[in-house]
């Protein structure tokens, strides 16, 4: 799920200002701040991810946080 959010740069999961952001700080600061970006986004999301894998649900929710 990562990939396919980074392949789309987060174009369905961001608003656009912070599309935007994501984009400059990747340019400028090197390419280890996607992987600190996709980090910090997956701790975000920590507590809805062991919910929603504890009821079996958790690939629904995923593809969901896509289309936000």
């Amino acid at each position: 799920m990562v990939l396919h959010w980074t392949k789309q740069c987060f174009w369905s999961v961001l608003d656009w200002p912070e599309i935007v952001a994501y984009i400059c700080v990747c340019i400028l600061y090197g390419i280890d701040y996607q992987v600190y970006f996709c980090v910090a986004l997956l701790r975000h999301l920590q507590h809805d991810i062991i919910y929603q894998h504890s009821s079996r649900n958790l690939l629904p929710f995923l593809k969901v946080c896509l289309e936000i």
